[in-house]
């Protein structure tokens, strides 16, 4: 599960004639996903990601995890893929590259774990960095960005509702009290095409 490329594949799939429709659901691996394209100009997708998966045995809980020589604080959640979301006052001071892979692979996490360091802007504002599992640091993480703001409601520290600010551009985070449902509205745009494969 992908939380920002099934925007891309939702565009993608609008903008090219696979459905003429403005809402259209994505199977994944995690299930499927709804997907709404409620503006043109730029073009923004709007996707229903589930709800959060909150297991008491597994995710529902406030973790506190030494790795290397630092003790971390760690709200776990799932949306789909596994997520380790840690507030901390000031996101550009994490040095990322060393805390994200010792979390990543801590014995905690025996699949891994994306790991997202949280500062909080405001009770509707939060700023994220991302290390993802297998990938390292990236400049946004969909799922990450819908776990960092559950994380921080149930820590008490937002509102089920936010402006999410990433490194790659912001994301607009909805945690439905109602359904459950978290969703997430971003923008999506071609920035290339290629050919693979010999011409």
């Amino acid at each position: 599960m992908c939380g920002n490329g099934i925007r891309c594949v939702a565009l993608y799939a609008r903008q090219n004639g696979l459905t003429c429709a403005d809402e259209f659901s994505v199977r994944t691996m995690a299930g499927p996903r709804q997907v709404q394209i409620t503006a043109s100009s730029p073009p923004r997708v709007r996707v229903d990601m589930g709800p959060p998966i909150l297991d008491p045995t597994t995710y529902n809980n406030h973790l506190t995890i030494d790795a290397g020589e630092q003790c971390f604080h760690i709200t776990a959640v799932s949306m789909g893929n596994p997520h380790a979301v840690i507030p901390v006052e000031n996101v550009e001071q994490v040095p990322l590259e060393i805390w994200g892979p010792l979390l990543e692979k801590h014995p905690h996490f025996p699949a891994g774990t994306n790991v997202e360091f949280v500062q909080i802007l405001g009770e509707t504002e939060i700023k994220v960095r991302v290390w993802e599992r297998g990938a390292g640091i990236t400049l946004a993480c969909g799922t990450g960005a819908c776990a960092a703001m559950v994380a921080c409601h149930l820590l008490g520290k937002t509102s089920r509702y936010g402006q999410v600010e990433l490194p790659g551009g912001g994301l607009w985070i909805e945690w439905d009290p109602v359904d459950n449902h978290v969703y997430m509205t971003g923008s999506a745009r071609e920035v290339f095409r290629g050919v693979i494969g010999e011409m």
